[in-house]
């Protein structure tokens, strides 16, 4: 299992990063294999 804490200043671009991750995630897991993707 992975875990990635994001964390930073106010205006420092962590939603932008978390969607960009978010995104690329998805077509990553779009293939044959099963991978599980959580956002809390």
């Amino acid at each position: 299992m992975k875990i990635l804490i994001l964390g930073g200043f106010l205006g420092s671009g962590k939603t932008s990063v978390l969607l960009q991750l978010a995104q690329y995630l998805v077509q990553q897991s779009s293939g044959n294999q099963k991978s599980r993707v959580a956002i809390i």
